[in-house]
């Protein structure tokens, strides 16, 4: 007999939200009407849980837990079943501008509503409401389950360029050849594109994931996935030849490899780290197979171009699978050798007993959580947090230290890190045994990448004593980029230079010559080049160290950074078309050696990134507004006073003439529109580039407004010049905020774009944080979603503010055994704080963040300190820098920041090429590789050294 416990919801992804509705008992009905169906397949029973909190600030990992009892394989293939048939919803939006009529449309939206299975609903602009076209956009909302949402919003795109009398072509090509045809951070379709001024829709990478039957996918055309092409006719078919051919190029030399990952696993990334895998298949131009969710098959299949590729795929899917942990609490279960042979206290007998134990430790970690009988263990498979938080819960119990055993905390990690573990002669691991009293072992692992690392005590302290030390020696990273040019210059005559910074911070540092970088494609960057390693312990020299190295490197080679601007994506396609080889190849490249990182089309994504030196950034980001077209809408109550002022000369003369010679912008006068309400409505059309927002659009308002005024034209209340450009700063001032809320998923959610070509910033990757959360970001554009991302955090577990109530169904095993104080043996009125905060007081990684952003804790829930969130002696100028750094253990890289934020230190203060920030707001963040809880940077900078004397010193140390 088992019991097992989790959380239910729908793949977590920074594209979307999981939908709620008002109608909660229709979810519920759902719910139960799945869990029933299943019951009956499976002959296991579903206990059903809603876990929805009091208070809104307070969020728990989902709105629905799960306790499934019955045989373990039962159990197994229950939990696939709902995993695969999750009837939660999501909800996608999409930000659409006001020049397009959403109303003509609704027709073609309801046939794709019948067709995928999903609902679409258009939310209208506001209604006399003067702004930027930008700033007042139509919401259209998709809802329905992940794979049909995404398939529609990619029709829905394809609906929107068919209104613009576009042409559509469908070229359905198998999943491993699509990612193979658009290269490397898809750079092999940024030049079909830029030529032919063509959309090129992809499908999502995960849409077989829930297909238990591929057995047709590879002979049938017609099921394979579609990729849709609109534009003007003859360059549709042009580029549905050109993706034909190079798909069958790429099949000819096509590498793949397959490899072997705990099924568990499988299924925790699939449903945790969707956005991660997809950035890895992004970043590498390869395609990762799944086996279908929940199906228990371990093996997974990397196609790629060439085999350098298809390595560093899995090198960064392995170490994904580093930051999912396990741990295993075995008891006796057989109470009466404890007590007595009369004894009737038979908790472990009792099925209800052992579902409200593994539901609560589900509920407080967000972990999956499972109890086997025999051999009487509770394993638990989730994130570092998720292990840590079970653990707490369970030390609470105290009736449950008599049943204890023994505790085995499993943690895997790269095959390359053993020896930098172990240490000589396996010091570093004798070292942690005899000081915490636990012991190690090194296990193989079911393929060659990674193995396995236990730490097994018979005492609950001594196991986390045990894996909190081998943690200090784990290995932190950072990876960069320096010119081949400056390596030896820094390294110097003999290595004296480096040798020298080593020793200093106690940190190793590996520069890879261009023979060495292709053999890899890049650590955690693709370009980066240089990697420097230390124990996690000394992790707050990695900066230091880094920041050295770059002292000896020309402002115009380092410190890149990340700026994101706002482009509708209805525009990118003409822009790349127009400008990308002409004025951002020509100019802006060549003149501040910044980069445009064009999002992918099917993600309707408006936030475009430049990448480029910090000394350059400000010139790059006002070049680039030069050419962002935008436009201000000014509405007026259309009379016969408005019709006569818009039509007359002097209207021509004095605002249409005098506003496009002194201010560059034109003005375009609508006589009405007519909306839902039947009300007419003036509009005055201000068109100008972005740069002109801030500079002239006040000026030309006033003079628009100061001629309607003298002509006694009526208008809105609050239609001043002053007014509407204050509520412009407003709404942009909202906007830089949202894109600094939204850096926490960036990449989520596949924003880091194509780097090639450029010299990469600096990349950090390091352990993760155990403050780990599980992000359910609203959407990929923070411009698609004015409200910042929330997450999931692991460790938010109140008992009194929680209403975790069971549902009253009688065909489910519903219970209230699970939450009522006086029948659970478990509840325990004890401070959180387990008595292991007193004895270790040492922890090696402390949870530091920003005010500002604090991404994972709760406001509320300062109390909840995680066991290794200790304090710890800190100098200033370490909590400095810790509170703007999180660090992620691995052994070679995924590509930038799998969908959460960055920051590495601006440029120092006291550098003589230092020019402080021109860009209006502070959206900008260090391009580099993060942890998921990194907050993001400061604007405080530290001085170094002047440049030229370091240059000149190592010039004559080589001469």
């Amino acid at each position: 007999m088992a019991v097992l416990s989790f959380c239910y919801a729908p793949p977590l992804s920074g594209q979307y939200t999981q939908y709620v509705t008002e109608d909660e008992e229709t979810v519920l009905s759902n719910l139960q009407e799945t869990c029933q169906n299943i019951m009956t397949s499976t002959g296991c029973q579903i206990s059903v849980l809603t876990t929805k909190s009091k208070n809104p600030q307070l969020s728990l990992h989902t709105d629905y837990n799960l306790s499934l009892t019955g045989p373990a394989q039962a159990l197994m293939d229950a939990r696939g079943d709902l995993l695969r048939n999750c009837p939660l919803e999501i909800k996608l939006t999409l930000q659409i501008p006001p020049t397009i009529n959403l109303s003509i449309m609704s027709d073609q939206f309801e046939k794709l509503e019948k067709e995928l299975k999903t609902k679409i609903a258009v939310v209208p602009e506001k209604a006399n409401y003067s702004s930027l076209i930008s700033d007042n956009t139509a919401t259209i909302e998709i809802v329905g389950n992940p794979i049909q949402v995404e398939q529609c919003r990619v029709r829905v795109l394809v609906l929107l360029d068919e209104m613009k009398s576009f042409k559509t072509e469908i070229v359905r090509l198998p999943l491993k050849l699509q990612y193979l045809i658009c290269g490397r951070k898809r750079a092999g379709l940024l030049p079909i594109i830029e030529e032919t001024s063509t959309n090129i829709y992809f499908p999502s990478p995960f849409a077989d994931t829930n297909n238990t039957d591929k057995s047709d996918l590879n002979e049938e055309d017609e099921l394979q996935p579609a990729i849709y092409i609109s534009g003007e006719p003859s360059n549709v078919s042009r580029v549905k030849d050109m993706l034909n051919k190079l798909a069958v190029q790429k099949a000819k030399s096509m590498y793949h490899k397959d490899t072997a990952l705990y099924a568990r696993k499988i299924d925790w990334l699939l449903l945790h780290r969707r956005d991660e895998l997809r950035k890895i298949m992004h970043d590498n131009g390869a395609f990762i197979q799944f086996p279908p969710i929940g199906s228990g098959d371990n093996r997974v299949t990397v196609y790629a171009e060439n085999r350098v590729n298809a390595e560093r795929t899995l090198r960064a899917l392995n170490f994904q699978a580093c930051n999912i942990y396990e741990a295993c609490f075995y008891f006796n279960n057989r109470d009466g050798a404890i007590y007595d042979s009369t004894s009737t206290h038979t908790f472990f007998d009792s099925t209800a007993n052992l579902a409200s134990l593994v539901s609560q430790l589900s509920q407080v970690s967000g972990s999956e959580v499972i109890y086997k009988s025999d051999p009487g263990c509770i394993e638990v498979l989730g994130a570092e947090r998720a292990i840590r938080n079970v653990y707490q819960r369970l030390q609470e119990m105290q009736f449950l230290q008599v049943f204890h055993q023994y505790t085995i905390f499993r943690v895997e990690s790269s095959n390359e890190q053993r020896d930098f573990i172990s240490g000589k002669k396996n010091g570093k691991i004798n070292k942690i045994m005899k000081t915490s009293g636990a012991k190690i072992r090194f296990m193989p692992f079911i393929n060659d990448y990674n193995f396995i690392i236990e730490v097994e005590s018979t005492s609950f302290t001594k196991a986390l004593d045990g894996l909190t030390l081998l943690q200090e020696e784990l290995p932190a990273e950072i990876s960069f980029y320096v010119p081949e040019s400056y390596h030896k210059r820094i390294i110097g005559v003999g290595g004296k230079n480096i040798q020298r910074i080593m020793k200093k911070y106690g940190v190793y540092v590996k520069f890879s010559n261009t023979e060495e970088f292709a053999s890899l494609g890049g650590y955690y960057n693709n370009e980066d080049n240089v990697v420097a390693r230390t124990p996690m312990k000394n992790q707050i020299n990695l900066d230091n160290l880094r920041h050295a190295v770059m002292e000896l490197i020309h402002p115009k080679d380092r410190d890149y950074v990340v700026e994101t601007i706002r482009i509708p994506f209805g525009y990118h396609r003409d822009m790349i078309h127009e400008y990308q080889d002409t004025f951002i190849a020509e100019e802006l490249i060549k003149k501040t050696n910044t980069h445009v990182l064009w999002p992918d089309a099917e993600l309707a994504n408006s936030n475009v990134e430049l990448l480029g030196p910090e000394a350059h950034m400000a010139l790059a980001f006002k070049m680039m507004e030069s050419i962002v077209p935008e436009a201000y809408d000014l509405h007026l109550p259309l009379g016969d006073e408005l019709t006569a002022a818009i039509h007359s000369d002097q209207f021509k003369q004095e605002v249409v003439e005098f506003i496009a010679q002194e201010h560059g912008i034109n003005v375009e006068a609508v006589s009405f529109i007519q909306d839902d309400s039947n009300q007419k409505d003036g509009l005055i059309r201000l068109c100008m580039t972005k740069d002109k927002v801030h500079s002239r659009l006040h000026s030309a308002l006033k003079v628009v407004i100061d001629y309607l005024t003298t002509h006694n034209v009526e208008l809105y209340d609050n239609t001043t010049a002053d007014e509407l450009f204050d509520r412009v700063n407003k709404n942009q001032s909202l906007s830089i905020g949202n894109n600094s809320q939204h850096n926490l998923l960036d990449a989520t959610l596949l924003k880091q774009q194509t780097q090639s070509l450029i010299s990469n910033p600096s990349s950090v990757s390091m352990m993760r944080s155990s403050s780990d959360a599980i992000y359910n970001g609203n959407n990929i554009n923070s411009n698609n979603n004015p409200s910042p991302t929330q997450a999931y955090q692991f460790f938010n577990f109140h008992n009194n503010d929680t209403n975790i109530k069971p549902l009253n169904n009688p065909h489910l095993n519903l219970t209230n055994t699970h939450n009522t104080p006086n029948n659970n043996p478990l509840d325990s009125n004890k401070s959180w704080n387990p008595p292991y905060m007193q004895l270790h007081q040492q922890t090696p990684i402390p949870s530091v963040s920003t005010s500002g952003q604090s991404n994972g804790s709760s406001k509320n829930g300062d109390h909840l300190r995680a066991i290794f969130d200790a304090p710890m002696e800190l100098t200033d100028q370490e909590r400095v820098v810790l509170s703007n750094y999180r660090y992620q253990r691995m052994s070679i890289p995924p590509a930038t920041n799998f969908g959460f934020s960055q920051a590495v230190p601006t440029a120092p203060t006291g550098d003589i090429w230092s020019t402080p920030s021109q860009i209006p707001g502070n959206n900008r963040r260090p391009a580099a590789f993060t942890s998921s809880m990194t907050s993001p940077p400061a604007n405080g900078r530290r001085s170094v050294a002047n440049y030229s004397s370091n240059t000149s010193n190592d010039g004559m140390q080589m001469r």
